[in-house]
């Protein structure tokens, strides 16, 4: 039953993700009562009216094609029978939904834009006298894709709202009923026996596609009321009582197929048009199963479908408004389809009978442009923030992707990645353009004029108040408003003609409506760059979303795959929802612990992670049975968890290295924001060639003026340090080793400046003696050398009586003692890559890099035991095979066994590891990163390779700055691919 598409979580996938949910409702939660009952008794009514005409045009063509009552169908009879369920669908209508305006009570309406202006700038709202209740047709998805096309106008009454759920729902049910009849009528000469088989198969596809409408209302009602917390795109599979009942109906079609019909009898009829031409029983059955529960309801693309282009239930609870298959150019830019559409099936005006199909990565959009999307490999990304190294080696969106076009450049044959020559090529330097990530409002989408520059304010910000315009029931529509005021309102009367101006409705006679308001729906699309970004170091946590305010631009050499691009991205950094799930998840965790992100396994084989059935071999399904979540399961359901939107259907953007899949669809509360319009980050630009960030500046944390820092405080709290690592030797035999770090004084004694004669100078750290003028960087520290004791190792000392057996030494002869990050000695590393010599170290669960654990404690406060021998043990490694260290221990807390230090409990981290100890990383004097193209062989024009170096400033957050070390250097280093729109040549 269940049509959820695969996201594997890879660049392959992002096609998938554009499209998924396609069929989806809008987010339920948050309903009025009032809107509740009204989404329920449409349901209910076009479920009865659907069942009615099928049932009805199955009688009539029955007995057409028997012979038992030929002539015209659907009989009087017939009709006045769908007439009474219409009636009572409208009666439901007008019962149920809507309210009245809050100043003219005499006024129904289904939303705020159908009440008159106030004449103070203003209008009414669609919330009853006294504002009792409040109703908003657009948050139960109205009027949706299908709603006024069908109708040829806007909804502005209840009559509209009726006759488009009756519309709707016999246009569909008739399409079930021609999937069942074809174009069989008296005429055809089909035998008797032929003709009971088809009345018995008509009655059992009915009763299967009722079943399913029926059920699939019933579980979005409980949805609407908060009684369930699933998928309304998946009830047909997450109700498990509803599911039995399908499978119930499917069984029995099945046998009404063996039992009343043999093999010629399906070949004498015209089942399941031209998708199948069934010749078997089994064949007829599946057909026909086929065709009912796709017609009842489905989350496929319209052009994706097989027996009709919109479900039954999408009649009265419309998909999102602009999907691509929808068949209507109505799907503005968003994270999901980053060009929005030009085209859309047989709406191809832009580009006729070339409009790219859903599923495409440039879905409905004309291949004209010769369009690349670069996407990241987020999980193979390393992102570093901030001198601290608290917060490196972290990863990006995975997915993240931007459009850019190829111009000035010229092959006559590119590689089938169209973004390669393999021809012949004069200019191979090809200029990347781009209009496509300039803030544009909803109505001028990519005109190259910024929502800014429409507005007034000039403000320099990007709003969506800079996008509002007067709506189409103005005198003077399309001019830019900042409330009703600013617009011309028009009196209409009972035939939708304008007979005059008005500020309000007592300016118009008796009968009219005064209508024409500010547009405030209108908004300023801001493209993001990827999903959110959760992050998480050392117990702080933070979930960033970041976008674009400007166009990209740059460079791309389409024989090396050298490239630069220039990019400026706005950075919101909002405080993370946990340690565990910095950003709210779109599906994905245990059941009984929303902090803890997990995966199902497939119901075979059993040792495959997954998300969705197509994640698994084929016909495996998979499973929520998960050992990601002792003692529970994995809620797999597409719904946000946590933020502001928990419990929200979303579509999955982003799966990230340990925090669950991310979405846009999942937001998080704006008072979490502790960056007001975003940190600037600037990738000036993002490379395939080596890119530096020297060290220029004065440092500003006390006792570290003296040395050199790659950017300025730059906001924040937090002064700017060269790195966070101890005192260290920086040449010589003793090149670093730790300058009196011993004794448990992990920061150890900084060289100093001496002999200046100047107590401002000297005795402030140094590295050299320019620092010390006219004195000298040469007050090295001494400590321990050869003590036998590791309690007076490397101690500070100022004579060998200090030091036991050992002696009190130069602790850098030859060199200074200063902050020392040296190249990594780890081959997997970029050789910009660097760690704190001399400590600290970190202390982190071994394969949860961002989980602090309890290493560093006292081991004398460790009281676990082993489960079975009672051995004491700081980790399970301690104990015999089959046992577990179970108990208070610091090695424990934070990784496999969780806070209380307890295997076996709710908030056991599967998978966290045991406690190790590693070294801190650092950036080294120069931050510098090197990108790739074929010249290094690390990439090429189909497999770009960047890195970009950069300054970030501060949140303003005290917690999160001095985790990170903000404001501070940043460095991104990513491989990716480009994708093309299936060009071949350039020009």
């Amino acid at each position: 039953m269940s049509n959820r598409k695969s996201v594997g979580f890879s660049l392959a996938a992002v096609a998938t993700v554009a499209f998924l949910l396609a069929g989806a409702s809008p987010a339920s939660a948050g309903l009025t009562t009032g809107e509740v009952k009204c989404a329920a008794s449409l349901g209910k009514a076009a479920a009865k009216l659907a069942k009615t005409i099928a049932k009805e045009y199955g009688k009539c063509r029955n007995g057409d094609i028997s012979g038992k009552a030929p002539g015209t169908c659907p009989t009087a009879k017939n009709t006045a029978k769908i007439d009474k369920m219409k009636n009572k669908l409208k009666k439901a209508v007008d019962k149920s939904c809507g309210s009245v305006c809050s100043k003219s009570n005499d006024i129904p309406c289904l939303t705020s834009d159908m009440c008159p202006p106030l004449g103070t700038g203003f209008h009414e709202k669609c919330s009853g006298v006294g504002g009792l209740n409040p109703f908003d047709m657009t948050r139960l998805g109205f009027p949706g894709p299908f709603c006024e096309p069908a109708l040829g106008h806007r909804i502005l009454e209840k009559a509209d709202f009726a006759t488009c759920g009756n519309i709707l729902t016999e246009e569909t049910a008739l399409q079930l009923v021609d999937v069942i009849y074809g174009a069989l009528d008296n005429t055809s000469g089909v035998s008797s026996s032929a003709a009971k088989c088809l009345a018995g198969l008509s009655k059992a596809t009915q009763k299967l596609a009722a079943t399913i409408q029926k059920g699939v209302v019933k579980c979005r009602d409980g949805i609407n009321k908060g009684k369930v917390v699933a998928d309304p795109a998946t009830c047909t599979r997450d109700d498990l009582k509803l599911a039995q009942k399908i499978a119930k109906m499917e069984q029995k079609l099945r046998d009404t197929a063996t039992k009343k019909c043999i093999d010629s009898d399906i070949v004498e009829l015209d089942l399941c048009g031209t998708v199948a031409a069934p010749t078997t029983t089994t064949e007829a059955a599946d057909c026909l199963i086929a065709a009912a529960e796709e017609i009842a309801d489905s989350n496929l693309p319209a052009s994706s479908r097989s027996y009709a282009p919109r479900s039954l239930i999408e009649a009265t609870y419309p998909p999102a408004r602009g999907v691509c298959g929808d068949g209507a150019v109505n799907q503005l830019p968003n994270p999901f389809a980053l060009l929005g559409e030009e085209c859309d099936g047989a709406d191809d005006d832009a580009c006729p009978g070339q409009c790219l199909p859903p599923g495409d990565i440039f879905e409905c959009t004309c291949p004209g442009p010769r369009r690349v999307r670069f996407m990241a490999d987020g999980l193979t990304a390393d992102l570093d923030n901030g001198w601290t190294g608290a917060s490196h080696n972290g990863g990006v969106a995975d997915g993240a992707a931007h459009i850019y076009e190829l111009a000035n450049c010229d092959c006559d044959q590119l590689a089938p990645n169209g973004t390669e020559c393999i021809g012949t090529t004069t200019d191979a330097v090809c200029d990347r353009v781009s209009t496509y990530q300039l803030p544009s409002c909803s109505w001028d989408i990519f005109s190259g004029t910024s929502c800014d520059a429409h507005g007034t304010d000039a403000d320099t910000k990007n709003e969506d108040q800079d996008c509002f315009i007067c709506d189409e029931l103005s005198a003077n529509a399309g001019a830019w408003c900042a409330n009703d005021s600013d617009c011309q309102s028009q009196c209409y009367d009972a035939n939708g003609v304008a007979t005059g101006p008005c500020t309000q409705q007592s300016d118009c006679a008796a009968g009219e409506v005064c209508r024409g308001l500010c547009d405030q729906s209108q908004t300023c699309i801001i493209m993001p760059n990827g999903a959110p970004l959760p992050i998480s170091s050392e117990g702080t946590a933070v979930c960033v979303f970041s976008d674009f305010r400007f166009n990209v631009f740059g460079t791309q050499n389409i024989l090396t795959g050298e490239h630069e691009e220039y990019t400026q991205l706005f950075s919101k950094v909002h405080l993370g929802n946990s340690q565990f799930t910095p950003c709210p998840v779109c599906g994905g965790v245990c059941d009984n612990n929303h902090n803890q992100p997990c995966e199902g396994r497939c119901s075979v084989t059993a040792a495959q992670k997954c998300r969705f059935d197509t994640d698994c071999p084929s016909g495996e399904t998979c499973s929520q049975n998960s050992p990601d979540c002792p003692g529970s399961f994995c809620n797999l359901s597409l719904v946000c968890r946590g933020g502001d939107k928990d419990g929200e259907v979303c579509r999955v953007e982003a799966a990230t290295r340990d925090f669950g899949t991310t979405s846009h669809d999942c937001t998080v509360p704006a008072g979490a924001n502790i960056s007001g319009d975003g940190l600037q980050i600037n990738y000036l630009p993002s490379t395939s060639e080596r890119v530096e960030l020297p060290p220029v500046l004065q440092c500003t944390a006390a006792g570290f003026e003296n040395f050199d820092c790659p950017c300025p405080q730059a906001g924040g709290v937090m002064q700017t340090k060269p790195n966070n690592c101890a005192a260290a030797c920086d040449a010589g035999p003793s090149f670093g080793q730790g300058c009196a770090i011993g004794g448990g004084f992990s920061s150890g004694l900084f060289t100093t400046c001496e002999g200046s004669g100047n107590p401002s100078i000297d005795g402030k750290a140094c590295d050299e003696d320019a620092d010390c003028a006219p004195g000298t960087c040469t007050a090295n520290p001494t400590h321990c050398e050869g003590t036998g004791d590791p309690n007076l190792e490397l101690t500070q000392c100022t004579t060998n009586a200090d030091c036991g057996a050992g002696t009190c030494v130069d602790a850098c002869p030859g060199g200074h003692c200063v902050p020392l990050c040296v190249p990594t000695a780890d081959p997997n590393d970029e050789p910009e890559e660097g760690e704190c010599a001399g400590g600290p170290v970190k202390y982190h669960c071994s394969s949860k890099d961002f989980i602090v654990c309890g290493e560093s404690q006292a081991t004398a406060s460790c009281s676990a035991t082993c489960s079975v021998s009672g051995t004491p043990c700081d980790e399970h490694s301690d104990c015999p095979t089959g046992e577990t260290c179970t108990g208070s221990c610091p090695k424990s807390q934070l990784c496999d066994a969780g806070n209380d230090a307890v295997m076996g409990t709710s908030d056991d981290i599967v998978g966290a590891g045991t406690c190790i100890v590693d070294s801190r990383p650092c950036f080294l004097a120069t931050v510098a990163g090197e990108g790739g193209d074929t010249l290094n062989g690390k990439g090429g024009p189909d497999t770009p390779f960047s890195s970009a170096v950069f300054c970030i400033a501060g949140t303003g957050n005290g917690s999160i700055d001095g985790t990170a070390g903000l404001g501070g250097p940043g460095r991104l280093t990513q491989h990716g691919v480009n994708v093309t729109n299936g060009f071949t040549s350039l020009p």
